[in-house]
């Protein structure tokens, strides 16, 4: 018994495009949530580092700027590191590279423009380790979660 499948309309593209959009969207709200908790739990002497916290991505959005000149404003001699920078698109064949050249899906990355940062974070022979931005990406690993679930439904 011979059958057919006519097909009146295709949706795909469209579904597709949707899941993409909602994916960026999950990544943005979710690298800005661990940038605000980031901001709730840094320690604080002269707030420059608070003030350094900043997201790059996805599609080439990025505040390091802004948080760079809040936080030499607070902090006028400290050394200023180079942004560090989520995947972009590569217009020749319209898809998203990473910082090595690679192909790539839509990220986002949460870091300070202010050098002693890493000292903050992973600590030095003078001082212990005050985590930030670790135990934000782990509160936001979970926002990111319940994002895409919603997406998946």
């Amino acid at each position: 018994m011979p059958f057919a499948i006519i097909t009146r309309f295709n949706l795909i593209p469209q579904v597709q495009a949707n899941i993409v959009g909602k994916t960026i969207d999950a990544i943005r709200d979710s690298a800005t949530y661990a940038r605000d908790y980031a901001k709730t739990i840094a320690p604080v002497d002269t707030g420059a580092f608070r003030a350094s916290l900043y997201v790059n991505g996805p599609n080439d959005e990025s505040d390091y700027g802004e948080r760079t000149a809040a936080a030499i404003e607070l902090r006028p001699n400290a050394r200023i590191v180079p942004e560090l920078k989520a995947a972009s698109l590569d217009p020749q064949v319209d898809r998203l590279r990473d910082r090595l050249g690679r192909f790539s899906l839509p990220e986002a990355v949460i870091s300070s423009s202010v050098e002693y940062s890493l000292y903050l974070e992973e600590g030095t022979v003078h001082s212990s380790p005050r985590p930030t931005l670790r135990p934000a990406a782990l509160v936001a690993e979970q926002r990111f979660k319940a994002l895409m679930a919603e997406v998946a439904d």
